[in-house]
């Protein structure tokens, strides 16, 4: 379970978020051409994102301090559930048109909760999957992102 940030730094990275945020949200959109009407960006504990029935995303601002393929997993699954709101193979299906490998950065982004204090530079062994996940820093917490799944390696997913 992730860790609810100070007010300070909440305040400090929220609109940096919402930049990125909707930034990202108008280009994968290209893709998918879903409507959807307001972006929150919140301090939440226990959710990266979530989306309303009324059509509304909602993001946690540490969003913003991801990796930015985990992040943009993030908002493209939350995009995706305004087709589908449910986690049915339907969903997945979207999900995998653009991220195919979605199920590695899930297991990565739980390995980011699990070891939010994991000091920089340490290689940190996944219990669930088995994998090697190398820790990277943040301003936030450290970050640990597959090894074999990192952004740079994956050129045609940065933009």
């Amino acid at each position: 379970m992730m860790r609810r940030g100070t007010k300070r730094h909440y305040t400090k990275y929220r609109e940096a978020a919402r930049a990125v945020v909707h930034a990202r949200l108008v280009h994968y959109n290209r893709v998918y051409g879903y409507a959807y009407r307001k972006v929150f960006i919140r301090n939440t504990r226990s959710r990266w994102g979530s989306c309303s029935t009324r059509g509304n995303l909602n993001f946690n601002y540490k969003v913003a301090l991801l990796p930015e393929e985990l992040r943009d997993y993030i908002i493209v699954h939350e995009l995706c559930h305004l087709a589908e709101f449910n986690h049915s193979p339907a969903f997945w299906a979207q999900v995998a048109r653009t991220f195919p490998h979605h199920r590695t950065l899930r297991r990565a982004l739980r390995a980011v909760e699990k070891n939010r204090s994991a000091p920089v530079g340490a290689k940190r062994q996944s219990v669930r999957t088995g994998g090697s996940y190398l820790v990277r820093s943040s301003s936030m917490f450290a970050q640990a992102v597959p090894m074999s799944e990192s952004v740079e390696a994956r050129p045609d997913l940065t933009t």
